[in-house]
């Protein structure tokens, strides 16, 4: 029998004690006594003193450190269970120290308290949380304040060298290798979580939003959220609605900033044509006399609204029947602006879906044109501010006919604190020749800023630098303004198309044939875009092209 065996006989028949009368047991067993310290010395993945060594070599229990500052833990709090655990931590101290478990306590103490699981979410806090800022910053939210605002832009420039983590080539290359790292069981996780965050946040708006123009979901359950970028591949012809006046069942694409009252087909039916009407009705309530369905302008074409005083020209296209359903001309509206402006008219060009959805920024354009505004405004009593990229968005979706556009370089004017004029540059989409492309430009809806425009540009060559390209669109500019600040004019690109069907007109970026597959129901690779476009029910609509103007460069 080896030693070791012999002496555990020997500690089993000394009949070591429960409780904790160690001293007079080691006092009685010298020789245990010497054999435990050895075991401390010797073995230091043992814990404890030498009373719990013997019970954990020879009753099978375990001498365990504490979870924060590896004290050794006694016997009792090794082994004992304390609700359903094991104790980890050997004083109250170390406990409230451990990040995890100090989070729970908190938490446990929050909920039991307050009935929710963060102060954060209480209605008191939230107050007092504006309240502070207002009195500190000035603004509900301290995000809002130019002074945070300008710290963390530096703070930015001192870690990426650029104004937003956006814009710098490292953060994007990290976000570009994750995407594209992603396992399509990733992608899959994503899309769910944002449906279900798009119900849970916008269902009960969206449907209270329908009946208040008698309408209704046919089938609610198929709700994944509003028709935006990220699921309108998925829903690309809309939701069926059901109007709660007649009953008639359609497609539609639900988007926030769409007129409702346009959207049963069976009683809006004769408004489309009642479009042209309402706009003349407008353009005539500005003062100006017009002239309706005028030939003798550019005979024998027609044009919808003449208004001498001005002369300036508009032209209402319906959707349907300005596409290639009814025109096989592609270059139909750009022919007509060339004739008007051979006699040194302007001829403005307004989409059905921009008068019916965008009325108020049609309206805008319009009276600008003919010199009608709301406010006016002195450059020299504005500042020009780098503008994040949300502020940016709104800003341009409420102001530009063509929306919102993701740009490298922002710039707002702002007349006491209000913005009221927007710049933005990126690289250039379309040609390598010129370092920046001043993408787009505009001012709030019925404001004119005087001397805005070079305002902004001036700090733009201040501050970045660089020959410049733009493209101005045909069917609303005549390009004076690049002239005033000092572009050249380079020509005329040829007339672009979008794709319609029913009311929605669409870009063709987004339906280039390499998307289609995701986009289509039956998409047939062996025909051409156009083709597959055709058979799902979508017709082309061309524009007039645009004006191509450079500052700087070859």
């Amino acid at each position: 029998m080896s030693k070791f065996k012999k002496f555990k006989e020997r500690v089993v028949a000394a009949k070591i004690p429960e409780r904790n009368s160690g001293q007079i047991f080691f006092r009685n067993n010298p020789d245990i006594h010497e054999f435990c310290k050895d075991v401390l010395e010797n073995y230091p993945e043992v814990f404890g003193s030498c009373g719990e060594v013997i019970r954990a070599l020879f009753m099978g229990k375990k001498i365990r450190r504490c979870k924060v500052c590896g004290k050794r833990l006694n016997y009792r709090s090794s082994n004992v269970l304390v609700h359903g655990k094991l104790v980890k931590y050997c004083s109250k101290k170390c406990r409230t120290s451990d990040a995890s478990e100090a989070s729970q306590i908190r938490m446990n103490t929050i909920k039991n308290k307050y009935g929710v699981e963060n102060i954060s979410q209480l209605q008191s806090t939230k107050d007092k949380k504006v309240q502070k800022s207002l009195e500190k910053y000035g603004v509900e939210n301290v995000a809002q304040s130019d002074v945070v605002k300008d710290k963390m832009k530096q703070t930015n420039f001192e870690k990426y060298g650029v104004a937003y983590p956006a814009q710098s080539k490292e953060v994007a290359a990290k976000v570009s290798k994750t995407k594209r790292n992603r396992t399509e069981e990733q992608l899959e996780a994503e899309l769910s979580k944002s449906r279900e965050t798009h119900r849970n946040r916008f269902f009960p708006f969206v449907e209270s939003w329908l009946k208040e123009y008698d309408l209704e979901f046919v089938n609610p359950d198929e709700y994944i959220g509003l028709n935006h970028h990220y699921f309108l591949k998925e829903k690309p012809d809309g939701y069926k609605l059901r109007c709660l006046k007649c009953g008639e069942e359609f497609y539609q694409i639900l988007r926030k900033d769409k007129d409702l009252s346009f959207w049963c087909p069976r009683c809006n039916k004769g408004l489309r044509s009642c479009g042209e009407k309402e706009l003349k009705g407008w353009v005539s309530s500005l003062g100006f006399e017009i002239i309706g369905n005028c030939r003798s302008v550019i005979s024998p074409k027609e044009i919808d609204i003449f208004v001498p005083d001005k002369k300036i020209c508009i032209e209402y296209n319906g959707l349907y029947w300005h596409s290639d359903t009814s025109l096989d001309d592609k270059n139909y509206h750009k022919n007509k602006t060339d004739d008007v402006e051979k006699i040194g008219y302007q001829l403005i060009q307004v989409f059905e879906d921009e008068w019916i959805y965008k009325k108020d920024l049609i309206k805008s354009v319009i009276s600008a044109k003919m010199g009608i505004f709301d406010k006016r405004y002195y450059a020299r009593q504005c500042e020009v501010r780098e503008v994040s990229c949300g502020e940016c968005s709104e800003f341009l979706t409420r102001n530009h006919i063509q929306g919102d556009v993701r740009c490298k370089v922002n710039l707002g004017l702002f007349f006491n604190d209000e913005l009221v004029s927007m710049m933005t540059f990126s690289k250039p989409r379309f040609t390598k020749k010129y370092d920046w492309e001043l993408v787009r430009f505009c001012n709030k809806i019925g404001a004119s800023i005087i001397g805005g425009a070079n305002k902004l540009l001036s700090y733009f060559d201040k501050n970045y630098g660089g020959s410049i390209i733009s493209y101005a669109d045909r069917r609303y500019s005549n390009g004076n303004m690049y002239e005033k600040l000092g572009f050249d004019f380079r020509g005329y690109t040829k007339p672009n198309y979008f794709y319609v069907k029913g009311l929605e007109r669409y870009n063709r970026m987004k339906f280039q044939k390499h998307k289609l597959p995701q986009l289509l129901e039956n998409f047939d690779p062996s025909k051409s875009e156009s083709e597959n476009m055709k058979e799902h029910g979508y017709n082309k609509i061309y524009d007039c092209g645009n004006r191509v103007y450079v500052r700087g460069g070859n």
